[in-house]
């Protein structure tokens, strides 16, 4: 059927690879990051408070489960299960570019069962690219936009930005010019708030600085540390034959700003979600303690979602263990104290923060008598 069923495939493609292959960035910035015990903490481990509050929502925990997948026919299920978890232990959620439910109406389900579930905020997605005319297409028009929202009563639009996941691509879309513009046209009017939302290689001060007088309502990260779009393109591009992007993805693997670097780069004033390589609930930690809103996971989620919901809900409620365990092991009440927290970096991290203007040894005597 032509492109509809070109993107459902490439969708498949994509999960297919991430939970098959090792696609994570050779290099997991998160290690680099350590809380400072508390031997007397003054809180009890079940009295600590993980609830938070995220563009007007309230959660159960400060949790993402990132954008993933959708328009293919196992997405349903994934999507399901994901939504199922989300539900169950009150987190955020996004589901994967919706332009499939666009050109394929059977794919529409794959996204709208996320509201056979009572999650407390959902995301719509859509890609940056999508906004400005492409060599082979034109942008979505705003009616279209508007129908992805309602397709699921959608509390959020992200907008994510991939474009070094578009260069390796052997079918790419590989213009962005005028992408500010159609964002900021976006978040003037939409009736939901827009989220930037970087696909794994992060994001720098004068992006998030940009972006925020674009009119968005939030920034996720999506820094480097976990999975690499570069690495998943190359072994699609391996697959066809496409040897020029091969050998680009295979160069370009690592490149990008590491999640805790992008955290601390992005705090220009508006809630930020760490999305990039969290494994657990001391990653989340970590991520709040650097100044995140919300942590947010995305293969680790996939991983648990593929197997059934049950396994996703278990996920969920691990990693809100061990959130909650790290407050607790640093004497923090609740989730949101951990940004007062004295905190160690390590290693690279320390040294990239450093050169980019901040002052680890500041983290380090936060809070401190």
């Amino acid at each position: 059927m032509g492109e509809p069923e070109q993107t459902r495939s490439r969708k498949q493609e994509h999960v297919d690879i991430i939970l098959g292959q090792d696609v994570r960035a050779r290099e997991n910035a998160w290690d680099d990051v350590r809380l400072l015990h508390e031997a007397a903490p003054d809180v009890d481990l079940e009295g600590v408070d993980l609830r938070t509050r995220f563009l007007g929502a309230d959660l159960g925990a400060p949790v993402m489960i990132a954008s993933m997948t959708g328009g293919y026919p196992d997405a349903e299920r994934i999507n399901g299960n994901l939504a199922a978890a989300a539900a169950a232990r009150g987190l955020a959620m996004g589901v994967g570019s919706q332009r499939a439910a666009l050109l394929s109406p059977e794919a529409r389900r794959s996204f709208a069962v996320v509201r056979d579930h009572s999650v407390p905020f959902v995301c719509a997605n859509i890609g940056a690219p999508q906004l400005v005319p492409q060599a082979k297409k034109g942008p979505l028009t705003r009616a279209q936009i508007d129908e992805l929202v309602k397709m699921l009563d959608a509390d959020a639009l992200i907008v994510h930005l991939n474009p070094l996941q578009e260069t390796v691509q052997p079918e790419g879309d590989l213009r962005s010019r005028g992408v500010r513009d159609a964002i900021r046209d976006l978040s003037k009017d939409l009736g939901v708030p827009v989220i930037a939302k970087e696909t794994g290689a992060g994001m720098a001060r004068g992006t998030a600085s940009a972006l925020k007088a674009c009119g968005v309502a939030a920034l996720d990260v999506g820094g480097l540390s976990g999975t690499t779009f570069a690495a998943v393109e190359t072994f699609r591009a391996a697959a066809e034959g496409r040897a020029d992007r091969e050998r680009l993805g295979a160069l370009y693997r690592d490149w990008g700003i590491p999640t805790p670097v992008s955290v601390l780069e992005a705090q220009v004033g508006l809630p930020v979600v760490a999305t990039g390589g969290l494994r657990s609930g001391l990653d989340a930690a970590r991520a709040l303690a650097l100044g995140a809103t919300l942590a947010g996971f995305a293969s680790a989620f996939l991983h648990a979602a593929n197997r059934s919901a049950k396994d996703a809900i278990a996920f969920a409620g691990q990693v809100e263990l061990e959130l909650r365990t790290a407050c607790f092991l640093t004497g923090s009440a609740r989730a949101s104290d951990l940004a007062r927290r004295p905190l160690l970096v390590e290693g690279a991290t320390r040294q990239r923060l450093a050169d980019l203007g901040h002052d680890p040894a500041a983290l380090a005597g936060r809070g401190r008598a």
